[in-house]
């Protein structure tokens, strides 16, 4: 993360004129990235002028000012929402199986590997894979889940899981561990929406974990909502494009979105599914703004196919999931999105 000044004055109103995540053409600062925090210097205003929590037109980013001093630091998250680069994906262990389900492993092995070549080579992102755990001793049943792994947003990531160190460097991000035994949280509980980040409560996530993703991600806005028994928060909703949740309908999940729709203050559009697995999506936004969704497919959620259908101009790219549900995992399970360049 950068700080940049920018060394000309502009005053409160100036800023609400910033359109589209574009910075007024006269900064002598260069655009930033997302992640960077620019201070913008204000002139001939009040600090009664402008509010401690700032939300700027046209950046889904957050801006606060400073009391002390006539300055406003904008988090600049110019990126639209869903803008990745790489995916970092982790192998499927010959015993995958936990509490007593079975599953196809060859079948399961196969559904990942289509789906690692859907984020390759149709949708078009660099591909960081990690080998399967294969040492008996250690071997951890549920490690193909590596969403659960790490939260990450910008050039941060708060890992909830131990990573080899020298996966540290190859991410090339800033690594936050949870060090907290009391602390859990697991990324299948968090959803983020560009503009905040909601934290379901259920058995793998509890209020201190939420508190640490808070302190982790200061410049945005973290909710708690409650989680049906047995749920995870991304079992029962997902991202399907910036300012679109995908949402479950049954009655538990509609009780959390409607907690969400008292804890948030900004608008989404809601798509509401019959199936709770449809409920679950990967939205990527990628080159020349193309916006590509994986789904489930016709075979494993048939009457959520029509709501899919309303994504016009998507790219829908439909992706067996079947043996990982029987395991309460997802499509999103398989992945963690990064918008950087890792280092090789």
């Amino acid at each position: 993360m950068k700080m940049m000044e920018d060394k000309t004055k502009l005053t409160a109103s100036q800023l609400f004129d910033l359109q589209d995540g574009l910075f007024p053409v006269q900064m002598d600062v260069d655009k930033p990235d997302c992640g960077d925090v620019v201070i913008f210097i204000l002139e001939g205003e009040s600090h009664a002028d402008v509010d401690e929590q700032v939300s700027l037109q046209g950046l889904s980013g957050t801006a606060s000012y400073n009391l002390l001093e006539p300055t406003l630091r904008v988090m600049a998250n110019v990126c639209p929402y869903g803008q990745f680069t790489h995916a970092v994906v982790r192998g499927i262990p010959q015993s995958p199986s936990v509490s007593g389900v079975e599953v196809e492993v060859a079948k399961l092995q196969r559904q990942y590997g289509v789906l690692v070549g859907t984020l390759r080579q149709k949708v078009g992102l660099q591909v960081l894979e990690i080998p399967a755990d294969t040492h008996t001793n250690t071997q951890l049943p549920e490690s193909w889940r590596i969403e659960d792994m790490a939260i990450i947003q910008g050039d941060t990531a708060l890992l909830t899981q131990p990573l080899n160190q020298e996966r540290h460097q190859e991410l090339n991000l800033n690594i936050v561990e949870m060090e907290d035994d009391t602390a859990t949280l697991e990324g299948s509980d968090v959803l983020f929406t560009g503009r905040e980040f909601f934290v379901g409560l259920s058995k793998h996530t509890n209020q201190r974990g939420a508190e640490i993703l808070a302190n982790t991600f200061r410049d945005f806005a973290v909710s708690t909502v409650p989680v049906s028994a047995g749920f995870r928060l991304k079992n029962i909703c997902s991202m399907g494009g910036p300012e679109t949740i995908i949402f479950s309908n049954r009655e538990g999940a509609r009780q959390t979105l409607r907690v969400m729709e008292q804890l948030t203050d900004h608008h989404y559009d809601v798509l509401s599914v019959p199936e709770d697995a449809a409920a679950n999506c990967v939205y990527v936004r990628g080159a020349g703004d193309a916006d590509y969704l994986l789904h489930p497919t016709k075979d494993e959620c048939p009457d959520s196919v029509s709501v899919y259908q309303m994504f016009t101009g998507y790219t829908l790219l439909p992706t067996s999931c079947s043996e990982a549900s029987k395991l309460g995992g997802a499509l999103s399970s398989f992945c963690l999105l990064i918008n950087r360049k890792l280092r090789y």
